[in-house]
């Protein structure tokens, strides 16, 4: 996530209130003209300088503001998040008021903005508002639109402060039905024919000091006289590989919906099996691919998938590893749709004689 913060650009903009406000000055003055009557030219002067004081004033307000944009570590497609937006006040005295502000972001439209009733010098208020971006990828907020009306209504002084910030949007897990049951072992574990952590039991052997009391064979305590622990066997995780094939037609939306629809269901497949203790390899064409071990790596599954672009038809398909044990599940755009267009993974168990890291 980078931030960069730029100049500060200044627009006007003349309110209906304001436009209705010239047009009555400019008849007095057109009276006061036709006339010589120097009441008419005294009112022309005073409604010229409330022009000229709200001008100033409004300028006045909007200087010496600082905006700080905090937004969440982790972003999913379609779901609402809250941005929280910081306003500082620099100016010596003076406090700024009705401050409207505008979060931009580059090609997603924002309905929601934060309004600053008051601001106080060097007193900072935060205000949050709900946002949502409904595809996954790389967005960039570029800035703040501040807008106030103050004092008088007649003019929108709009002022544009350039704060550059690049946020990662996660895909959205789609829901798939996956048989998770392992042939090796339950949760994606399975005995690897040595003593450790596990559930399978391995052998029994009297109990030395270091050894967990909870193991306690019981009945071979008794038998025996003397205190027995059950000894199990380690397990380690079972490797699931997830073939995403993302070959589609770049012109066709139908294509690129499914597209997004298989990209989802990958996330969701790989949550599920790092919750059940699979280790998880991601295979995509042009030899992209990403791998992950537990639930503390699930963010760097998530921004490969965040990332990951679309392939031409004419692109390779993606490979199955030749040489590594674990189970293969293919997702691809349109494979086994169901009327409402979700798509059905195939699962599949690939047994090799060696394993090897990719």
């Amino acid at each position: 996530m980078s931030r960069r913060r730029r100049r500060r650009v200044r627009i006007p903009r003349i309110t209906r209130l304001g436009k209705f406000y010239i047009l009555v000055t400019l008849g007095v003055g057109f009276a006061a003209v036709n006339t010589a009557h120097n009441l008419l030219f005294l009112c022309l002067g005073l409604l010229l300088g409330l022009i000229l004081a709200g001008g100033i004033i409004s300028e006045v307000n909007l200087l010496g503001l600082t905006l700080e944009r905090t937004v969440p570590a982790r972003i999913t497609a379609g779901e609402p998040f809250v941005v929280e937006i910081t306003a500082l006040n620099r100016k010596i005295f003076g406090s700024t008021f009705s401050i409207e502000v505008e979060d931009l972001v580059e090609g997603v439209p924002q309905k929601r903005r934060c309004f600053f009733l008051k601001l106080s010098c060097k007193d900072p208020r935060s205000v949050g508002y709900k946002a949502e971006i409904y595809r996954r990828g790389r967005y960039r907020f570029i800035g703040f639109a501040l807008k106030s009306s103050f004092p008088f209504g007649l003019i929108t002084k709009t002022a544009i402060l350039e704060s550059e910030e690049e946020v990662i949007v996660y895909p959205r897990p789609i829901l798939v039905m996956v048989p998770w049951t392992s042939s090796t072992g339950p949760n994606g574990y399975r005995p690897k024919d040595i003593i450790g952590r596990g559930d399978e039991f391995f052998d029994l052997k009297e109990f030395r000091p270091g050894d967990d009391p909870r193991f306690i064979h019981w009945r071979s305590t008794a038998r025996m006289g003397k205190p027995i622990v059950r000894v199990t066997e380690a397990e380690e995780s079972e490797t699931l590989i997830v073939l995403l094939d993302l070959r589609i037609n770049l012109r066709s939306l139908q294509d690129i919906e499914k597209g997004e629809k298989a990209v989802g269901e990958t996330a969701f497949v790989v949550h599920e099996a790092l919750k059940r203790g699979f280790r998880v390899l991601v295979l995509a064409p042009k030899q992209m691919w990403v791998e992950a071990h537990s639930l503390a790596e699930l963010d760097r599954v998530l921004r490969f998938l965040a990332l990951l672009p679309y392939s031409n038809p004419e692109d390779p398909a993606p490979e199955k590893p030749e040489r590594i044990l674990g189970r293969v599940i293919t997702i691809a755009p349109g494979v086994g749709a169901r009327e409402w267009g979700s798509v059905d993974p195939v699962l599949e168990d690939v047994r090799f004689r060696e394993r090897v890291r990719v």
